[in-house]
């Protein structure tokens, strides 16, 4: 968790409970919060509220604080304990079409750093942060990596640097680019997303497309190129492979070619018009070799690393 967020997340708990002690402090307390801030107002898009997830997140914040002041002997119990977390929506899956990406790559090209930005974005397993605050010294174009800041509470780490991402940050630097002196990106990714068409003003979290989806098109990206689903986690130096799977989607074109490789089967399914086949056809089918989904994929990788 970042510094600014959690200077947040003490702000908005301070704010409501600092007329009460610890030890006052009831589970019904606690729900009546839960409360307040599910009616609370975003200060970014004063007409939309504080997402679910968010208030989960701050009444985590909440639980710790009474968990460390049990373990200190301050409190016998953790009214937390008896309140629930709301109900969170599924991950959005947001993967562009391929009409999309060319119009947006043409939107790009129409601006020099934007499109290196996004270039890169979409060959490194970086967040928006930690891609503008790389420097020529922390790049190591002979080992082919580079060194990224810390990010979600994660150390610093070394990075592996592709041909495209080479060519890139050379032209960078050649140019004096790094770190990145963008001082409006914010403008100009939701330009640009506008004018190709992806984006409209005044759209809905669900509906528009973000940067960090860029995360999703790199993964996805390297899921359709059969790289192994371990390899794709240790790039984003993920700790758990379900937070992997959120960003490697696969689109509608890629599960219908999945199915049609069926059809090159050396057995055909059915033997006569009626499509049940003889009893000998299916039992041959079930022995052709097949791969196996990427979700049968990351379950082994995941049985094969707990061994």
């Amino acid at each position: 968790m970042s510094t600014k967020v959690r200077r947040t997340l003490h702000k908005t708990l301070l704010g409501y409970f600092k007329k009460q002690t610890l030890a006052s402090i009831t589970p019904q307390d606690c729900r009546n919060c839960r409360t307040t801030l599910q009616t609370r107002q975003n200060k970014r898009k004063k007409e939309s509220e504080l997402s679910p997830a968010s208030i989960n997140r701050i009444l985590s914040t909440l639980s710790k604080i009474f968990s460390r002041a049990c373990e200190e002997g301050i409190l016998d119990r953790n009214p937390m304990q008896y309140v629930k977390a709301l109900p969170e929506p599924p991950p959005r899956r947001r993967l562009l079409n391929e009409k999309q990406k060319t119009d947006l790559w043409n939107e790009l090209e129409k601006g020099q750093l934007l499109y290196r930005l996004i270039v890169l974005a979409v060959n490194l397993p970086l967040r928006r942060g930690q891609l503008v605050a790389i420097t020529e010294d922390v790049i190591d174009f002979e080992h082919e990596h580079v060194l990224v800041i810390g990010s979600k509470g994660r150390p610093p780490r070394l990075v592996p640097l592709n041909a495209t991402a080479t060519k890139i940050l050379k032209a960078m630097i050649e140019d004096k680019q790094l770190p990145f002196p963008v001082t409006d990106f914010r403008k100009r990714w939701h330009t640009a997303l506008r004018n190709a068409g992806i984006n409209r003003r005044g759209g809905t979290r669900e509906e528009n497309y973000h940067f960090h989806d860029l995360g999703s098109y790199f993964a996805s990206e390297l899921i359709r190129r059969n790289t192994n689903p371990l390899i794709v986690q240790n790039l984003f130096a993920h700790s758990d492979m379900s937070i992997t799977t959120v960003y490697a989607q696969t689109d509608d074109k890629l599960l219908l070619e999945a199915v049609k490789r069926l059809d090159q089967s050396a057995y055909p399914v059915t033997g006569s018009d009626d499509g049940k086949g003889t009893p000998d056809q299916l039992t041959k089918i079930d022995q052709v070799e097949t791969t196996p989904p990427l979700i049968l994929q990351i379950k082994a990788v995941e049985s094969d690393s707990c061994g």
